[in-house]
């Protein structure tokens, strides 16, 4: 199976193309043209390929969230193609060939203020792709899905009642159809 990396990396544990888990490393380099890059392994993390930017100019505004199918390889983050706006939505680049190209970057989610999407957070399971994130404009934690492997996605939905402003960490994982979403909350004292 193949293992998937992007530069700057926090480990996330995925599902290669054997169908066995594996250890990948996901986020941003923010030295670089400010881009989203991606490599992979083929040998089980041994060595990896060079580095390619897959952000087609689309900018980062935190770190990205990978997920991984068969051959299709699925990276989402808060994404910036306007500078003088901030983050304007969360913007998915796709995989079909077991990440030796990717689609341009496509924005599924588009944000309701500047700099208010944080901490993306992605799964897929057959052609169900799910993306889940913090607002923070609107304090909730939000949710798309695709059923078509992320050709398209459905309106976003809010998982949460109000929350803190230090809610942080979205997570999301499926069994079966049930999927799960869970967010670190940690109120303000009083």
């Amino acid at each position: 199976g193949s293992v998937y990396a992007s530069t700057i990396a926090t480990p996330k544990t995925i599902i290669d193309n054997g169908g066995a888990p594996s250890v990948a490393l996901v986020g941003e380099n923010i030295f670089v043209s400010l881009g989203i890059y991606f490599t992979k392994s083929t040998d089980a993390g041994n060595s990896f390929s060079v580095p390619i930017d897959i952000s087609g100019g689309v900018g980062i505004g935190e770190a990205s969230a990978l997920a991984a199918i068969g051959t299709n390889v699925y990276v989402v983050w808060p994404g910036v193609a306007n500078p003088s706006f901030g983050v304007d939505g969360i913007y998915l680049a796709k995989s079909t060939d077991s990440g030796s190209s990717f689609s341009s970057p496509v924005r599924i989610v588009s944000a309701l203020a500047s700099n208010s999407i944080h901490l993306v957070e992605t799964k897929a399971s057959g052609d169900l792709v799910y993306v889940t994130w913090i607002d923070e404009n609107i304090n909730q934690v939000g949710f798309i899905r695709s059923n078509d492997g992320g050709m398209t996605f459905f309106s976003p939905i809010i998982v949460s009642a109000d929350i803190s402003e230090t809610a942080d960490v979205p997570t999301i994982t499926t069994a079966g159809k049930d999927v799960y979403v869970a967010w670190i909350e940690n109120p303000e004292p009083d």
